[in-house]
């Protein structure tokens, strides 16, 4: 606790953005440099994926940029509101605390972008970002000498992540989107059980069906038929 409530007599311009004293234009600046790498991210990845997956040439119209654009946006929000709140619970708080300067400026900032993010995508984000927590928790604990350094440790972790990946991708529901096509790729389809099997068949043709729903033209209203017995015999002159 005592260490919780260290403070770090140091402003937001000495520790933070060095590079500008004003907060607003630094929080622009960082937001303007996201903004350019979450794209050249995303771009390509949306681009190859949808080659994997054979999408129909309506995605690539339709949907494709508005999703790189939305992931594009997670990316961006994430960093600009981090060194935006960064610099506001500076002045909320007066100071630094050991938790503000990371863990409190990170947490609201990532909660705000994980909203901005597709649903079907945050699963695969969190075990993306468990991979690397669990790295950074190992680092930590070895910088500090809580953990023994471990021979080849990354390569054990790495192991560990890459089991975790294959027991969610055999488990029913545990992948789906992009994150099984990756792995269907990687490993075969012999490595496919029949039910991820078919939980991907039927997400890939519920997507397409989605993307592009055929237009219904309305039906011609149908008059009935005159009824000749009920008309009966028209009375000559």
């Amino acid at each position: 606790m005592a260490a919780l409530s260290k403070s770090i007599p140091h402003s937001c311009y000495e520790i933070g953005h060095t590079w500008s004293p004003s907060c607003t234009l630094s929080s622009l600046q960082v937001t303007a440099g996201a903004l350019e790498v979450s794209f050249k991210i995303y771009a390509p990845l949306y681009l190859i994926a949808a080659i994997l997956r054979r999408r129909r040439k309506d995605y690539y119209l339709k949907q494709l940029l508005p999703e790189i654009l939305q992931s594009t946006s997670f990316l961006t929000a994430n960093g600009g509101l981090y060194i935006a709140f960064f610099c506001i619970l500076r002045r909320l708080l007066g100071r630094f605390y050991s938790w503000s300067a990371g863990f409190g400026a990170a947490l609201p900032a990532s909660y705000l972008a994980i909203l901005i993010e597709r649903k079907s995508r945050r699963g695969l984000l969190t075990i993306y970002m468990a991979n690397l927590a669990t790295e950074t928790i190992f680092r930590m604990g070895v910088t500090r000498g809580v953990i023994n350094p471990m021979k080849h440790g990354e390569v054990l972790l790495f192991c560990m992540t890459a089991s975790l990946y294959m027991f969610f991708f055999r488990c029913k529901d545990g992948l789906q989107g992009f994150a099984f096509s990756a792995l269907k790729f990687i490993v075969g389809k012999e490595e496919i059980p029949t039910h991820s099997f078919l939980a991907e068949h039927v997400y890939g043709r519920g997507s397409e069906r989605a993307a592009v729903e055929p237009e219904r033209e309305p039906e011609p209203s149908q008059s009935p038929a005159p009824d000749l017995a009920s008309a009966g015999t028209p009375s000559l002159p």
